[in-house]
């Protein structure tokens, strides 16, 4: 039932809608599985071909996620669009919103990613300083055995 905002964008997909998934990796294969328990159809766009999620979609568009035509008729063919991983290019979803598909914003759906990504390099970053340091179990009016 669609929301009373009028927002299309929160509405549910209809029995045997399909599911457009940005990627063709082994979780969009695994979305893909479960969509198909739903009754749900599912499209990938991947620019690999052979992909895991090849064989357990409905469609597939293997193009670019950069290329404007693959991108409008992707858009075209799915009822809401998703994404199988964190890197999706911001321009792939401007250019889907641009040609009316329903995408969750990327900004929205992909911060928890981008937040764990960035927690992982600081965690990598200390590491390396903390290797980095100097040995100060020494006291420094320790002498040394020389003097």
């Amino acid at each position: 039932m669609p929301s009373d905002s009028g927002d299309s964008r929160n509405a549910p997909i209809s029995p045997n809608g399909v599911i457009g998934i940005l990627g063709g990796g082994q979780l969009g294969r695994m979305l893909a599985l479960s969509a198909a328990r739903l009754g749900l159809r599912t499209h990938i766009l991947a620019p690999d071909d052979p992909c895991p999620a090849a064989d357990v979609v409905a469609r597939r568009t293997i193009a670019s996620y950069t290329d404007e035509a693959a991108i409008a008729a992707f858009a075209g063919a799915v009822d809401v669009v998703t994404y199988e991983f964190e890197n999706v290019p911001a321009e792939t979803v401007t250019l889907l919103e641009g040609f009316g598909a329903r995408a969750q914003r990327r900004d929205r759906a992909l911060r928890p990613a981008a937040e764990q990504a960035s927690r992982r390099h600081l965690a990598h970053v200390n590491r390396a300083r903390v290797r980095q340091r100097p040995d100060h179990r020494r006291s420094p009016t320790h002498r040394s055995a020389d003097a």
